[in-house]
C-alpha cells in the first residue's frame, strides 16, 4: 500500500479477499484516508464488492467514510440506495405477511359471525389425536377438531390443541410487525426531516443507519434527496 498501486490493491482483495474478508475493510479504510490521491474509483470499486457480497454491515462502511476527501455523498449514493431499496423489499414482504394475516382475521371474524348466528352441525367421527373412532365423553371445537376427554385433556389447554400453534404464530406476528412498521416509519419521518436541515449529512446517515431507519425507508422516498 506504501506504493499506492490501487489497482494492485484492489487486484489482491478480489484474488485472497474471499478467504479473508478483512481484506476488503482495510482496503476501503486505506483508500478512505488517502489525503493525497484521487481515490473516488478504488472506493467504488470496493464498495461494490462490499455491497455485493454483503461483507460489511452499512453503518461500519459509512463510518469508515465519514471523513474521507474522496467519499462524497453522490459517491456512496447508489450504495445507500441500494441498501434502501433492499429495505423496502423487506418492508414489501412484512406487508404481505400482514395483509396474510388481516385476511385470515377477516376470514375468522366471518366465521364468528356465522356461529354466532347459526347452528354448527359436529360431525366428526373419529378423535384428531389418536385417530380413533369417538367415544364419550367427547370434546368438539368449532373448527371441526374432535378429541376423546382423556386426550385432550393430556395437553392441558382449554384451546384446540392442533389449531393453537397456528393461531398464536398469526397473533404474533401481526403484532411484530405493526410495531415494526409503526416506529420505523416514525423514525423514516424524523430521518428525511434533519437530513435537510443537517451540514453534516455522512454523520447523519451513520447514527439512523445505526437506529435501523432503513429498514423501511423507501426508494423512491430518499431518491429526490440523495441526488
Amino acid at each position: 500500500m506504501e506504493m499506492r498501486s490501487f489497482d494492485r490493491i484492489v487486484q489482491t482483495c478480489r484474488s485472497y479477499g474471499d478467504k479473508d474478508n478483512t481484506l476488503w475493510q482495510v482496503a476501503l479504510t486505506y483508500f478512505a484516508q488517502e489525503r493525497d490521491f484521487d481515490c473516488r474509483q478504488h472506493i467504488g470499486q470496493v464498495l461494490t464488492h462490499i455491497d455485493q457480497n454483503d461483507i460489511l454491515p452499512p453503518l461500519l462502511v459509512i463510518q469508515l467514510l465519514a471523513n474521507s476527501p474522496s467519499a462524497t455523498l453522490g459517491l456512496v449514493k447508489d450504495y445507500l440506495l441500494r441498501r434502501v431499496n433492499q429495505g423496502t423489499e423487506e418492508i414489501g414482504k412484512y406487508e404481505t405477511t400482514i395483509r396474510e394475516c388481516r385476511d385470515e382475521a377477516d376470514k375468522m371474524q366471518h366465521r364468528i359471525e356465522e356461529l354466532k348466528t347459526r347452528a354448527t352441525i359436529f360431525q366428526e367421527t373419529k378423535c384428531s389425536v389418536c385417530n380413533n373412532g369417538l367415544e364419550l365423553p367427547s370434546v368438539h371445537f368449532l373448527c371441526q377438531h374432535a378429541y376423546h376427554q382423556h386426550c385432550f385433556e393430556s395437553y392441558d389447554e382449554i384451546e384446540c390443541p392442533l389449531c393453537l400453534r397456528k393461531n398464536r404464530k398469526i397473533i404474533d406476528e401481526l403484532r411484530a410487525q405493526q410495531q415494526l412498521l409503526s416506529n420505523s416509519m416514525e423514525m423514516h419521518k424524523q430521518f428525511m426531516s434533519q437530513l435537510k436541515k443537517t451540514s453534516n449529512g455522512f454523520g447523519h446517515i451513520a447514527e439512523y443507519f445505526s437506529k435501523g431507519v432503513f429498514n423501511v425507508s423507501t426508494y423512491n422516498s430518499l431518491h429526490p434527496t440523495l441526488k
